[in-house]
């Protein structure tokens, strides 16, 4: 904080620092070949004698309305973003430039920003590596761009598949999403220049009935045991901020939750940076006050520093002379603001308010990120698709013809998912990619109207079943979009009103069944009555039940949003040239009303639903072909032991079966134990990948360290070793129903 203090603010300044009222699309506008900025910007610097910040001033997308044509280019936005932070730092009297913050969720949403696959789809090809890469890309670009802030999405925990954002999850274990968490925030914090804001906090996953921003019934083990840790690991790993969530824990709102934004982040965990209000939820506050002042009021004591999009921070002055806040506080988060940009290399005499370098604009230097984020993009999007189920008449697809058919057989945007700017060149799909290949272009067979169906809600029509009587083997792409059209309503949040989207994903997009449309099940159930071989590839951006389709078409291949290079990914996979190698990182429940199915859920005492079946298709399915052994005698730890920090080594002998090389994820599970407590009924311990030629044997070591075997406190931090435990561990059955995948039986005394 010391150099912030060096800034002597009047109270007017430090609101002002508190700021980040505007859409920054709305900040600029073209005047011809050249941009300028607007009376929307200036009244507003102009007031308060400067900027704490300004988000989205490159969003482009149907709810800020920036098309391909009407954006910034990424030629231009260097200029752009100097221009608005000198308009900033001329008219503070400090000098003072603004934070410029950017959605950077799966890639920069900004027209030619990098595009990888969705959180869930990375988190399904378990590519640590590959996932700091896609964030350290993105950093590079966003600080090419003059930008300093990235918004990602990362510490949602998916409880309910229901809620239209579980694509923005890591899945639905907190170990996974804290390694994934910790993989972005070390790519990102890679480029100086570039802060990390970690979103949502906290518990935004666990919404009763999977809809969006409602209440999450926690206690306060399962907070911090589930939806805490990721958070935690972030911090401790750098990230400069954290979004407080829309819903409420309990009934107490995150963004006025004291014991979580001040007690436990700042003060358990040591964190210094920003706590940034999600959008508008400091308004919301006006619901439970009556009172604008003292809406923010409750935010500013609870610990946010910034808002976004509130008019209730414009009434901190009048919530300071009714005595609502102090002055204090209000320097306290005025400090903490400029404390980050100091951070970020945005003050003092050395401070540098452009992008990185001269040369980061520079053609070549654009092309050369773009070429790295190509390669990335395709090795997470190839890894990242989930084998369910085989059958050698069906995969690699036989010779012959291949009818393509179904809502989402040759739609590029439906692989994409939500936050994704317009996207340029051909936006065919699947069917154009297999069509694409050596010796198919005649063999690929589609309904004459499957390009013009895109971006409209879809029906069946006869020519779907004309086109699968005349070929081969069929191909048959279902699932789900979150494409967001330009004709769509929004929230004033930015979230799509689902009566007036095709999309059946995304924020703002809850479903309340999990089986596919009835429209595609009896597509499904017509395709497969042909007798024809049916592969079913399933996009989507939540888990979905998939039980018919699995008793029903002879291969299922299940792909989370795979992003641009989706669609070469999933041909690949079709045609042999490569193999399904991910795991899935939620359960798919076998049917509606199935909920929750987490691998993680507490031990319980139950025989089975009267009416349905109860089981899922766990966490971890997928890696067919590859065989599993743990090769682990039974032994004792004691506590001496445990606390020394030597890590425990677990062997998996793993072989690869099939024809081609592959990537392989090994998963580790078990049961972490504290006495009186009840135990989870799987748990994911540790994970690790290794290459394998065809027929290659291995044995891979994982390493256990001691806060990977006790479960974790209501902060999210794991529990210290008791002076007296002894643990034997011991080989474990696999979690039930989950091939491969192996686990250790932790049994603790005292």
């Amino acid at each position: 904080m010391a150099a912030s203090r060096t800034y002597e603010l009047s109270l007017r300044e430090q609101v002002g620092q508190l700021n980040q009222r505007l859409k920054g699309w709305e900040c600029v506008q073209r005047n011809g070949q050249s941009w300028a900025v607007t009376d929307v910007l200036r009244r507003e610097v102009d007031r308060w004698g400067g900027l704490g910040a300004l988000y989205g001033l490159f969003r482009a997308d149907p709810w800020s309305g920036v098309t391909l044509e009407s954006g910034i280019s990424v030629a231009e936005r260097a200029d752009v973003a100097a221009m608005v932070t000198e308009y900033c730092v001329q008219h503070s009297e400090h000098g003072i430039p603004p934070l410029l913050a950017e959605e950077a969720p799966h890639g920069h949403m900004a027209i030619g920003g990098s595009l990888f696959p969705v959180n869930l789809a990375v988190a399904a090809s378990w590519d640590s590596w590959g996932i700091r890469e896609a964030a350290q890309i993105t950093a590079e670009e966003l600080r090419s761009s003059g930008a300093h802030l990235a918004l990602v999405s990362g510490l949602d925990i998916a409880r309910d598949p229901r809620w239209g954002r579980t694509e923005e999850c890591y899945g639905e274990d907190p170990d996974a999403a804290a390694a994934f968490v910790t993989a972005v925030v070390e790519g990102m914090s890679s480029v100086p220049g570039v802060g990390v804001v970690l979103k949502h906090f906290a518990a935004q996953g666990a919404g009763i009935g999977g809809r969006n921003g409602s209440s999450a019934s926690l206690g306060p083990i399962d907070l911090g045991d589930l939806h805490l840790t990721a958070a935690r690991q972030g911090v401790l790993t750098g990230a400069v901020g954290v979004m407080a969530a829309y819903n409420d824990i309990d009934g107490l709102p995150c963004i006025s939750n004291r014991q979580l934004l001040t007690h436990i982040l700042r003060e358990r965990w040591g964190f210094d940076g920003i706590v940034m209000a999600d959008g508008g939820a400091v308004d919301r506050l006006i619901d439970l006050t009556d009172d604008p002042a003292a809406a923010a009021a409750l935010a500013i004591r609870a610990g946010v520093d910034l808002s976004l999009w509130d008019e209730s921070f414009t009434t901190l002055e009048a919530a300071l002379e009714r005595g609502l806040i102090t002055v204090e506080e209000i320097r306290q988060a005025s400090d903490r603001v400029l404390a980050v940009k100091d951070r970020l290399g945005l003050l003092g005499a050395a401070a540098h308010h452009g992008p990185a370098t001269t040369e980061s604009t520079t053609e070549s230097t654009t092309e050369t990120i773009a070429a790295r984020a190509r390669v990335v993009t395709t090795r997470l999007a190839e890894r990242s698709i989930v084998q369910l189920s085989t059958s050698a008449r069906a995969l690699p697809l036989p010779a012959g013809t291949i009818a393509v058919v179904g809502p989402n057989a040759d739609d590029l945007p439906a692989l994409l998912g939500d936050y994704t700017p317009p996207v340029t060149g051909d936006l065919g799909g699947i069917a154009t990619a297999l069509r694409a290949c050596p010796g198919m272009a005649e063999r690929v067979l589609t309904p004459s109207s499957c390009r013009e169906r895109s971006g409209t809600r879809w029906q069946v029509e006869p020519e779907d079943l004309q086109v699968c009587r005349r070929a081969d083997a069929v191909v048959l792409v279902l699932g789900d979009t979150s494409e967001r059209l330009y004709s769509t309503e929004f929230d004033n949040n930015g979230a799509a009103i689902p009566s007036s989207a095709i999309a059946t994903g995304g924020e703002g997009v809850d479903v309340a069944s999990m089986e596919l449309p009835a429209e595609q099940l009896r597509l499904l159930d017509a395709v497969a009555d042909l007798g024809t071989p049916v592969v079913c590839v399933v996009v989507s951006g939540r888990a979905r039940a998939l039980t018919r389709v699995l008793d029903r078409a002879d291969a299922v291949i299940f792909s989370p949003y795979p992003g641009p290079a989706g669609a070469g990914a999933i041909t690949r996979v079709l045609t042999g040239e490569a193999i399904a190698t991910g795991r899935l990182p939620i359960s798919l429940p076998y049917g509606d009303g199935v909920l929750p199915v987490a691998h993680n859920e507490r031990v319980e005492h139950f025989f089975g639903y009267a009416d349905q079946d109860g089981r899922s298709l766990p966490f971890g399915t997928g890696g067919h072909g590859i065989d599993e052994e743990l090769c682990m005698p039974p032994r004792v730890v004691t506590a001496e032991a445990l606390r020394s920090g030597r890590p425990l080594t677990v062997t998996v002998r793993v072989r690869n079966n099939t024809h081609r090389a592959v990537h392989h994820t090994v998963l580790l599970h078990g049961q972490r134990q504290v006495t009186g407590r009840q135990r989870r009924k799987n748990e994911l311990l540790t994970f690790t990948s290794v290459s394998l030629e065809p027929g290659a044997e291995r044995d891979v070591p994982l390493e256990l360290h001691a806060e990977q075997l006790f479960a974790r406190n209501a902060y999210g931090e794991p529990m210290v070793v008791p002076e007296r435990v002894t643990m034997a561990l011991t080989p474990g059955p696999h979690p039930p129903g989950t091939p491969g995948v192996h686990a250790v039986t932790i049994t603790e005394s005292s």
